[in-house]
């Protein structure tokens, strides 16, 4: 079934452009907003909780948690694995392009 969006293009407002993206069937929204608001509401709890419930020695803990860490981070090599991933992705993108079938040869 094909779904028409010609008459929410049209105008360009900020409402028509949200509109549109969450009545996209094939919406990146639709996919990750149960990650998205679980990850939102954990960080408000986690701010909350830091300004208002722990005392100062609890923050001081808090903050020497995050900066040891915040140490470990930095050990394991992001861009590395990134370019893993990423090589990965095209070597399976290539892999479907060779193995289309064309009409000639």
């Amino acid at each position: 079934m094909t779904v028409s969006y010609v008459l929410d293009v049209s105008s360009s407002t900020y409402l028509s452009f949200t509109k549109l993206l969450l009545r996209w069937r094939g919406s990146l929204w639709k996919v990750v907003w149960r990650e998205l608001v679980l990850w939102l509401s954990l960080h408000t709890i986690l701010g909350l909780t830091y300004r208002f419930v722990l005392t100062t020695e609890q923050r001081e803990f808090f903050e020497d948690v995050a900066s040891l860490a915040n140490k470990f981070v930095h050990q394991f090599p992001l861009t590395f694995m990134l370019g893993f991933f990423v090589t990965l992705v095209v070597n399976r993108w290539w892999d479907m392009f060779i193995n289309i079938g064309w009409i000639d040869e």
